[in-house]
């Protein structure tokens, strides 16, 4: 665990490994937010529309809150990637 925390700040010292992670945090942030969010979305709507027992309909508030907060992060995501 050391050792791989050691290794990861040597990595992280230096500029390119640092602005290219940040680049593909980015993307995945991008794609998630376009892709996953409105997937996740309409799991919550189909979710709200099932029994209240029923485990996804218990599921569908963090549903919608991940779906938003993933929107969110792609729109940020996609600002600071073009400056």
């Amino acid at each position: 665990m050391v050792t791989a925390l050691t290794l990861a700040v040597v990595v992280l010292a230096r500029e390119s490994p640092r602005h290219w992670l940040a680049m593909a945090l980015t993307n995945v942030c991008i794609v998630g937010g376009v892709v996953a969010a409105p997937v996740v979305s309409l799991a919550g709507w189909v979710g709200m529309a099932l029994p209240p027992r029923a485990p996804l309909h218990a599921a569908a508030p963090m549903l919608f809150t991940t779906a938003l907060i993933w929107l969110c992060l792609a729109i940020v995501g996609a600002h600071a990637q073009n400056p």
